[in-house]
């Protein structure tokens, strides 16, 4: 064990026992401890005084008087400055809790507020607003800190028989299911496409999803959910919610929109094109049975159902323009009739802003992908990139990445691209077909 290491390892006991009696972070309480005395290398002599907590008006104790050098307006100036002096280490952590409760401005700052006290971060960035340090980065700098490998192998050895995936996160067991839920939402899932248990447990699932996620944010891939990770996580699920959508949740809007999903954003409703007689051919008899329809997905039995009861001489026309309808609305998502209305619907649903043009382009994008309603599992944002990209699961499925800064094709275009992959599986079915036949007539001799 190193001098750094057996620093926190004196300072840890006393940490966690505050902690648990004031709900404050130890982690915090840590952080700033080694940041302030560099790992304890630079305490000020004779003062035990390892937050360098300064002794103003209502300090009654011992104090000594040293030259420091502060921040003001960016530049660094010297000053003489007298520092509270304590007996033991211990006595510092205390006072510490005392000093930040007898100063009305951290409380203002939010310190001790419901979802801020207990959390690194937040409260790291209260003393930054505080004036605890003149240092603008301060509140950073803590995170940082405790972040590091050095301090990660200090409460290693400090804490042995802790339960090290605790160490490594950190934190209570609602965040760690918070946390869950947000990778879920991302889409960071298993590689079999199952998500992760919501069970509180950072287990290995959950240390891979968070390896996964910040290679993929330009984090350090360490499987640690610290506060960097963890707001990188909140960021990219309030980008998700503004620009995917959430079922039962407010559409949320960013204040300034990213100018290159403009075209995604508010490019306006294609309208649906009226259908167009198809081309007939009728013989002699002149009966309805007779006639050819020209559209590839028409349901001729659809057709048949609608004009049981209509004579043949006045349904001849009529049946023509039906059949041409039904061929569109088959092939159209946008319709209940289509076997895509289910994955267009589910779309529209999770991006409820998305045009019909946008909304048809990802049915055809995902249908080609493999990606039905069911399987549908995220949808992901790169604001920078300016790319959709859809995630399904199961074996057989594929993301499929759409270039947002790129005008959507028109419907037409889409439906034929469905059309065209459709016709493509069908092709290959009946080769698939054609070889078995050709395998089982060689068995049969």
């Amino acid at each position: 064990m190193d001098e750094k290491e057996k620093f926190i390892a004196e300072l840890y006991p006393a940490a966690v026992k505050i902690s648990e009696e004031t709900g404050m972070s130890w982690q915090l309480i840590l952080a700033q401890a080694a940041h302030e005395t560099g790992w304890g290398k630079k305490v000020l002599p004779g003062t035990n005084n390892i937050f360098n907590i300064k002794a103003g008006t209502g300090w009654e104790g011992e104090t000594k008087t040293f030259n420091v050098w502060e921040r003001v307006n960016g530049k660094t100036i010297w000053v003489d400055q007298p520092f509270r002096v304590y007996e033991t280490l211990d006595d510092a952590m205390a006072d510490r809790v005392r000093f930040l409760r007898d100063n009305p401005r951290y409380a203002k700052a939010g310190l001790f507020d419901a979802g801020t006290i207990g959390d690194l971060a937040k409260e790291a960035a209260a003393l930054q607003k505080a004036g605890y340090a003149t240092d603008e980065s301060y509140a950073k700098l803590l995170v940082d800190v405790f972040e590091g490998r050095t301090m990660r192998r200090a409460l290693a050895l400090a804490a042995p028989g802790m339960d090290q995936e605790n160490i490594r996160d950190a934190r209570r067991g609602d965040d760690v299911e918070q946390l869950q839920r947000s990778l879920n939402r991302l889409g960071y899932v298993g590689a079999a496409g199952h998500e992760l248990a919501v069970d509180g447990n950072y287990g290995r699932r959950t240390r891979l999803a968070v390896e996964d996620f910040q290679r993929n944010h330009d984090l350090v891939a360490d499987g640690i959910a610290g506060p960097l990770t963890m707001a990188a996580v909140q960021r990219a699920v309030e980008t998700e919610l503004r620009s995917i959508g959430q079922p039962d949740a407010p559409y949320l809007r960013p204040e300034q929109p990213n100018e290159s999903l403009s075209a995604y954003r508010s490019l306006a409703p294609e309208p649906v094109a009226a259908p167009v007689m198809p081309v007939m051919r009728q013989e002699a008899t002149g009966r309805s049975d007779d006639v050819s329809y020209h559209g590839a997905g028409v349901h001729q039995h659809e057709v048949e159902r609608r004009f049981a009861s209509v004579p043949d001489h006045i349904a001849v026309r009529q049946i023509a323009a039906c059949s041409e309808t039904i061929a569109h609305e088959t092939c159209d998502p946008r319709y209940p009739q289509s076997s895509n209305h289910e994955l267009y619907s589910e779309l529209k649903r999770r991006i409820p802003d998305a045009s019909e043009d946008r909304l048809v382009q990802f049915t055809a994008a995902c249908h080609e992908s493999n990606i039905t309603a069911k399987n549908l599992v995220a949808a992901r944002l790169d604001e920078d990139r300016g790319t959709l990209t859809f995630i399904g699961s199961g074996p057989l499925t594929r993301p499929a990445q759409i270039d947002l800064k790129s005008a959507p094709p028109r419907p037409e275009e889409a439906m034929e691209q469905i059309q065209q992959n459709d016709l493509q599986q069908a092709q290959l079915m009946e080769q698939v077909r054609a070889q078995q036949a050709q395998i089982g007539m060689s068995h049969a001799r």
